[in-house]
């Protein structure tokens, strides 16, 4: 991590590794910025990306839920930026107020933003947009409700199901 101009840090692709759990193909994030109002990342999309490759192929778009999967893992880089002793894995408990407003296409560069909004530990509550460059909304989600589970939980719950 390094600290930038305006106290804006600057998260490399191993810092989100060490921040996030996910691995390839669903680390979605390699960098990112975080500042005291928002946490936020371009992503390139390529027209060789395997999550972008079977929908809708001929005019391949970004599947919804893979820009709902960004804002999610962009609000957990959030919280753990702002609560630095946070434990747990990141787990998403819930989205409202979901918009799709027009499709982002491989070639395209988009901005994930996320803001805090609320904080009540284990459970955050963030809320996001994924734009194109220019700003024009291609995703919007009002409130991404988050919690930081205990490992032990999780695995509890896995061998139930």
């Amino acid at each position: 991590m390094s600290e930038g101009n305006e106290g804006n840090i600057y998260l490399s692709k191993r810092d989100v590794r060490d921040i996030l759990p996910h691995r390839w193909p669903w680390l979605l994030i390699d960098e990112a910025i975080h500042s005291e109002e928002k946490t936020w990342t371009i992503k390139k999309l390529s027209f060789f990306d395997l999550l972008l490759m079977g929908h809708f192929p001929g005019n391949r778009v970004m599947p919804g839920v893979v820009s709902l999967e960004c804002l999610n893992q962009v609000a957990a880089i959030c919280a753990r930026m702002k609560f630095p002793d946070i434990s747990g894995l990141p787990f998403s408990t819930g989205l409202d107020g979901i918009k799709f407003r027009t499709p982002a296409r491989p070639g395209d560069s988009i901005k994930i933003t996320v803001k805090l909004t609320k904080a009540r530990h284990p459970f955050y509550y963030f809320s996001g947009k994924v734009t194109s460059i220019d700003g024009i909304i291609i995703a919007e989600v009002k409130e991404i409700k988050g919690c930081a589970a205990e490992e032990k939980a999780y695995a509890l719950n896995e061998s139930i199901a």
